[in-house]
């Protein structure tokens, strides 16, 4: 029973909050509040219902269906991996607080709804976080794609020989600038080694987490919006040390029990490293030029307001204005703090030249997350093991559409 109020809760709740985030570009602390505290009260029900069933007792309602205790520190640990992933993805700007808080929430719900839910505890919550971000990759991705097949033409006008020319003269010049920092492009190597080697160690270990060929194509996808964020972490020394050791430890290991199947794994975890390599060196040329343009806005000081995101560019050029120094803190996605956006408003009427500033069009990413956890509750498991068998057909389709576009 209380399952079932709970899905209707959580689908109420949903809808209120992905409406007023997709117009107003908020999430409410009070409906996070008011989640909270029905989240609360449910688990006081199952915590009455559970005391009353094991003493064989039927009291207000209680002791005719109740969870073992192991449930009560199942949910603890849930909420607070969810809490370290919601955490993390603020830090690294990608989501702001509210839809970080607003996962937390929903996260919660998910353990009340169904307690039997595959992953629960320990890898729930990163089932529902592929779950709201393969998704929205997928849209924005087709969104991108869209824009970009119109000027696609013009590729067959470029004369391959001179393209290639300056592409090689490109790439050896910004060979000779990165040597200096080898190291910490090698730290970055073997990061990005040890991070798909967990991730292939996850998906044989569990079936919600193997990713497949379409898997590993949204994993760069997603590496590839963070990455401007991600390199600062991956780029460090301490971290790279602690992910060779454990590297190391695992493959040493792991050879004692399941011999050639870590090597086997091994050598795919090079592999993606390799590929993700190449990704990475193609995608940003092809569309990030592309998603940079298309989400920016000319800078309004009239309107500006708490919550605005600048664009990379201004916010270094800002926090660089000896006038500005002091005023503005460190940056996350919520956007600008009133203290902060009242100072650079000021700022800017001193000024003549404020069109070159520039600011971020946000999305709405609430109905994201509230889609992705109703995937999770509906259909129990990851989508990329629910996308999977459309993979093939995927690559064969635009193979086909890519051919007759340039035929």
């Amino acid at each position: 029973m209380i399952a079932s109020l709970y899905y209707k809760i959580f689908l109420v709740l949903g809808l209120v909050v992905s409406f007023e985030d997709w117009t107003e570009k908020r999430i409410r602390n009070h409906w996070i509040g008011l989640g909270l505290v029905a989240c609360a009260a449910g688990l006081a029900y199952l915590l009455w219902n559970s005391f009353t069933g094991y003493r064989h007792m039927a009291a207000w309602g209680g002791g005719h269906y109740y969870l073992p205790w192991r449930y009560y520190p199942k949910v603890l640990a849930h909420v607070v991996l969810c809490a370290t992933a919601s955490f993390t993805l603020w830090r690294f700007n990608v989501w702001p607080a509210g839809d970080a808080k607003l996962y937390i929430l929903f996260g919660l719900f998910a353990a009340i709804i169904d307690p039997n839910i595959p992953g629960f505890p320990l890898l729930l919550f990163m089932v529902m976080l592929v779950n709201v971000f393969v998704p929205a990759g997928i849209f924005f991705a087709t969104e991108t794609v869209l824009r970009v097949l119109p000027g696609l033409r013009a590729v067959a006008q470029i004369e391959w020989g001179k393209w290639l020319k300056a592409l090689v003269e490109r790439a050896w010049i910004r060979l000779k600038d990165a040597w200096p920092f080898r190291y910490r492009y090698l730290t970055l190597c073997v990061n990005l080694l040890a991070l798909f080697f967990g991730m292939i160690v996850l998906g044989a270990r569990f079936r919600q987490l193997s990713l497949g060929p379409f898997g590993q194509l949204l994993i760069f996808l997603a590496l590839l919006v963070v990455w401007s964020r991600a390199m600062g972490l991956l780029q460090n020394h301490t971290i790279g040390v602690v992910a060779l050791l454990c590297l190391a430890t695992v493959v040493v290991g792991g050879t004692v029990t399941r011999h050639w199947l870590v090597w086997a794994w091994l050598v795919s975890a090079m592999k993606m490293t390799l590929n993700f390599g190449l990704f990475i060196s193609f995608a940003r040329i092809l569309f990030d030029w592309l998603i940079e343009w298309d989400s920016r806005l000319r800078l309004d000081p009239d309107g500006l307001k708490p919550g605005v995101i600048l664009s990379d560019e201004s916010w270094a050029r800002l926090k660089a204005a000896p006038e500005l120094e002091g005023k503005l803190g460190e940056r996350y996605s919520d956007g600008l703090t009133a203290e902060e956006a009242s100072a650079i408003k000021g700022w800017l009427a001193q000024r003549d030249a404020h069109e070159s500033y520039t600011v971020y069009r946000t999305i709405p990413f609430a109905v994201w997350i509230f889609m992705g956890t109703l995937l999770t509750l509906y259909y129990r498991g990851s989508a990329l093991v629910l996308l999977s068998p459309y993979y093939g057909r995927l690559k064969a389709a635009l193979k086909a559409a890519l051919s007759g576009w340039f035929s």
